[in-house]
């Protein structure tokens, strides 16, 4: 799903990254991140989103598809 995603907004154009975050305390939603995307800000220790909030960002850079909607080379 996250790939046909990725797709999808490459095709439509405009777009550079997909970003995205996730609720760390959710069982597996971290890691599952971790292993496929970028993290880009982890407000757990700053408190930035407000006491016992587990919330950590991250984007997904999309390739560009030049104007036949296949990645440039």
């Amino acid at each position: 799903m996250v790939g046909l995603a990725c797709a999808f907004a490459a095709r439509v154009g405009g777009y550079e990254r997909i970003y995205l975050h996730t609720n760390a305390a959710i069982p597996g939603a971290e890691p599952f991140w971790q292993e496929t995307t970028t993290e880009v800000f982890d407000a757990r220790p700053s408190g930035e989103h407000g006491p016992g909030v587990s919330t950590v960002h991250f984007e997904i850079p999309l390739p560009d598809m030049g104007d036949r909607g296949r990645p440039a080379a």
